[in-house]
């Protein structure tokens, strides 16, 4: 070889490297099919030119047919290419290089993805290579040809978990439920609690383990995920440890009752906002538990209350021991993964994305899927001759006829989860939820190319046999599609009440639901009820908090539970009315949840207990006579009247009432008043001072949140003729010294003449 010729290869071996699709993997495995040669027979070649089969483990990563073992270059295929995988049913994909698949045309192939031929564990691919046309070759030049798998699979990562509660005894499936949670992990900031801000322009949407940004501020920087009651998960519902391991005890004002679980495989789990009787353990001491065992019940105990996660629910957090030294607390945030894994194009952002905490510069930590069960998400060929595919996940059956395509492609459906609040010309629809999960549908080439336009239409089927749609309006239940990732567009569904199926003819690929409008979306009106003794702005007994829940429409299911926390410590379930019987400064926040999973937006009362309360005493300082000299007379002390009762209480601060100085007219001198500060949820409710026109001197309290005023002390113009006739006496005395000055002077003159 010479050295221009040298240089050529090299350039372009530079050139197919920086533009080959960069695949992130832990180890490249490459498996010979064949070799170049040149196939020969006589009189003319067979219609199976040339076969081999390669078999292979495979649990993980991308697999390809290319035309090198770094799976980049194009294969020299011959004329068509065909693969069987022996293991897997059914499973099969052929390419011709001819835009008529009865032609021989001889061109070499892209590498070509065949994920959809693989099953987990051992595959046996049959590779043909196959003479499609009638002509007479004796001859065919073919290879070098490999199957080239990029592993990404780390044997830390074996699938171990299961859902935290029993799904199965409920009749329901892994695929199926898994994906109803409320809350999702954040792929972009998973800083949830722990002092870490998000920047301010991803603050209010969060990333998918499929790599779909939602515009939702509940989930951003969700470090976990979150399922309720509509997941099949209700109050007190038993928490089941996802696998095996030692347990251990924790608490805080944001986990409420938690247990966290040592696997023994470097992965640890967490389950907060538990309710606080029949955990497994209430001790840091850490207790054997087996796969499946109860460690508690479901709650809301803890800062479940926040936007987007409020109500019973249970809260899953999976944490890896990324520095392998036994402890996990060392690893938040920088270890916690979703247990879903990335399912998104390119990478994990979270796995690249770096940030400093405590000083120390840290990077964010690959998911790997860590479930069992698999999502059983459609991933096939689809031919000429059409096929009946079903996805489990979102319980649909997509029905292509004959001809739906011309040649062999590759059809995926991804169940995605649930969605409630969706998008109709732009506005959130409150009332309107999907009816399970939803499902996109994408058909490509082989080669990362989609097809999006098709001369027939397919039948798209939903079953609903295991909701229960009871709790929608049968007439709002239809099929709708969403192409631009926001807006829902309704399909001319017909809907069969016999079989419980909902079907639409599609001619489009894209994102597909089954909406329907819930004949409850309205949370339940919590009141409470204070009573005991109120003096003024004070409790001056113990007071008795009874909680009160109304849950319409006539229609509803009935409230589920009511909750309570005194001033931002563990939320509680209410039974019965609540005595306080502690001076102090209070704050309550109460809610309430139905059946169909509505929960009210958390209110707050607040209020002092004081069993002494401070009092303002104004006095009159000085009372003017109608003599030439003014004299001091004081005036009996008046006494501030209160208002009434009030159950809506503010936070307030210590402020001092401030007195007129001009000690010539008559003033209050009020005392200051000492207001405990309340918590910074708490409105403030500092006492105005006034005076009443119609009662003189009479100081009356009333409240700056109900008058809408600042603190103010109002002057009194009830004397306008009181400065003139001070002004006067003044003039008189000062004419009374001059005279008298004068007489002294001209005395003493006169004298000393």
């Amino acid at each position: 070889m010479n050295i221009s010729r040298a240089m050529n290869v090299l350039i372009i071996g530079i050139i197919i490297l920086c533009t080959a699709p960069i695949i992130s993997a832990t180890e490249t495995r490459s498996y010979l099919v064949t070799d170049h040669q040149v196939v020969t027979r006589s009189p003319y070649l067979n219609k199976i030119v040339y076969y081999n089969y390669v078999n292979f483990p495979w649990k993980s990563g991308k697999v390809v047919v290319s035309g090198s073992p770094d799976g980049t270059k194009p294969a020299n295929i011959g004329w068509e290419i065909q693969l069987f995988n022996n293991q897997k049913s059914s499973a099969s994909f052929q390419f011709n290089n001819a835009s008529d698949p009865y032609s021989c045309v001889d061109s070499d192939m892209p590498p070509l993805t065949v994920n959809h031929l693989l099953n987990v564990g051992d595959n046996s691919i049959l590779v043909r290579f196959y003479r499609p046309c009638n002509y007479s070759y004796t001859s065919l030049d073919i290879g070098p040809v490999y199957l080239v798998h990029f592993d990404d699979y780390e044997s830390s990562d074996e699938p171990f978990l299961d859902l935290p509660w029993d799904y199965e005894a409920d009749g329901e499936r892994f695929e199926e439920v898994a994906i109803r949670m409320s809350s999702f992990f954040d792929h972009e900031y998973p800083f949830m609690g722990i002092g870490i801000t998000e920047p301010l322009l991803n603050s209010e949407t969060f990333v998918t383990f499929d790599g779909t940004l939602i515009p939702q501020k509940a989930s951003s920087a969700h470090d976990g995920y979150d399922w309720t009651v509509t997941s099949g998960v209700p109050f007190s519902d038993p928490v089941l440890a996802a696998a095996p391991g030692w347990a251990s005890y924790h608490s805080n004002k944001t986990i409420g009752n938690a247990i966290y679980i040592n696997h023994n495989n470097g992965y640890q789990t967490r389950y907060h906002h538990l309710l606080d009787h029949d955990l497994v353990t209430k001790s840091s001491e850490k207790v054997w538990v087996n796969d499946r065992q109860k460690i508690g019940e479901v709650g809301f105990f803890g800062n479940s209350s926040s936007e987007g996660s409020r109500g019973a629910h249970v809260h899953f957090m999976v944490v890896k021991d990324k520095n392998d030294n036994g402890s996990f607390d060392d690893n938040i945030p920088n270890g916690i993964v979703d247990p879903f894994g990335w399912k998104g194009s390119g990478e994990d952002p979270w796995s690249t994305y770096t940030f400093t905490d405590n000083g120390i510069e840290q990077t964010g930590i690959k998911s790997s899927y860590l479930w069992k069960k698999s999502m059983k998400n459609g991933l096939q060929t689809l031919t000429s001759s059409g096929a009946k595919v079903g996805n489990s996940g979102s319980n649909t059956t997509f029905n292509f006829p004959s001809n739906f395509v011309s040649r062999d492609v590759i059809f995926e459906s991804v169940t995605h989860p649930a969605i409630t609040h969706p998008n109709f010309d732009g506005a959130p629809q409150n009332s309107f939820s999907s009816i399970g999960g939803i499902v996109s549908a994408t058909i490509s080439d082989g080669f990362d190319n989609l097809i999006t336009s098709f001369t027939k239409k397919f039948t798209l089927t939903f079953s609903y046999q295991n909701h229960d749609i009871a709790r929608y309006d049968p007439n709002s239940i239809s099929i709708y599609s969403r192409s631009d990732g926001e807006d829902w567009q309704i399909e001319e569904t017909t809907i069969d009440i016999v079989k419980k199926q909902a079907s639409a003819l599609i001619d489009h690929m894209t994102e597909f639901a089954l909406l329907g409008k819930k004949l409850d979306a309205i949370a339940p009106e919590t009141t409470i009820e204070i009573s005991g003794t109120k003096v003024g702005n004070y409790y001056t007994s113990p007071v008795v908090l009874t909680l009160s829940s109304v849950d319409t429409p006539d229609t509803s299911l009935g409230v589920l539970y009511s909750g309570y926390n005194i001033n931002e410590d563990l939320w509680k379930e209410y039974a019965t009315p609540v005595t306080i019987s502690e001076e102090g400064a209070y704050s309550i926040e109460y809610f309430s949840e139905d059946k169909d999973g509505n929960s009210e937006v958390a209110k707050t009362l607040a209020f002092i207990i004081n069993f002494n309360p401070p009092r303002p005493t104004p006095t009159v300082t000085s009372t003017p006579t109608n003599t030439p000299i003014p004299t001091n007379t004081p005036t009996p002390t008046q006494t501030p009247s209160s208002t009434s009762p009030s159950t809506s209480i503010t936070s307030t601060s210590t402020i001092p009432i401030s007195t007129p100085t001009n000690t010539q007219t008559p003033v209050l001198s009020a005392t200051k008043i000492p207001i405990p500060t309340i918590s910074k949820s708490v409105k403030s409710i500092l006492p105005t001072v006034t005076r009443e026109p119609d009662n003189q001197g009479e100081v009356k309290s009333v409240f700056a949140a109900e008058s809408g005023t600042e603190p103010s002390l109002k002057k009194d113009n009830s004397y306008p003729s009181l400065n003139m006739r001070n002004l006067f006496i003044m003039i008189v005395i000062l004419l009374t010294a001059i005279i008298l000055i004068w007489y002294r002077v001209t005395k003493k003159n006169n004298e000393r003449s």
